[in-house]
């Protein structure tokens, strides 16, 4: 009997791995990747971002974005409503795979309360050091998205943005 490689926890591990690694995800046509992203939510991208990723598998939506100058990104991650996940759940699986916070090399900062779609919710703010050794800032928080649970990440190396330029944008996404 034939499997469904992508169950529902293994399809979500595989996106978790893909936005924490993002190797080898490039290739979606920024028109493919602004449908993807208009799945999870509303929102304008920021000045100097440009699409970087987008892959769809069994209901789970990953996009990236990229700087055009400097280092980091802006991804965006949802799980179907199938997979049966609330914002708690998700965030919880998503920490099981980041090797950055099992190795030390990045530690939480700050937790705070945002408005994201309508919702309060919690943003995450961690530093870190990345495998070149340049330390960084991530800005992290889950959300109900248009179908799903959703996760919002930013990490930059450079200060791209300043905090209340972050918190502009998160607080726009609709």
């Amino acid at each position: 009997m034939f499997k469904n490689p992508f169950s529902l926890r293994s399809g979500l591990c595989f996106l978790i791995l893909a936005l924490l690694s993002a190797v080898g995800l490039t290739g979606c046509t920024p028109g493919r990747i602004a449908s993807l992203a208009e799945k999870i939510a509303d929102f304008d991208l920021p000045e100097g971002y440009s699409p970087e990723l987008g892959i769809e598998a069994d209901g789970y939506i990953l996009v990236g974005y990229a700087p055009k100058a400097g280092q980091g990104h802006i991804y965006m991650f949802q799980a179907p409503a199938s997979a049966g996940l609330d914002a708690n759940e998700l965030q919880a699986e998503i920490q099981k795979y980041r090797p950055d916070l099992k190795s030390g090399r990045t530690s939480v900062m700050e937790t705070r309360p945002i408005n994201i779609r309508g919702q309060q919710v919690s943003l995450v703010i961690s530093e870190g050091t990345n495998s070149d050794g340049k330390p960084y800032l991530e800005y992290t928080a889950v959300f109900q998205g248009k179908t799903g649970p959703a996760l919002v990440s930013i990490t930059s190396v450079e200060a791209n943005w300043s905090e209340a330029d972050i918190t502009a944008f998160l607080a726009a996404i609709q």
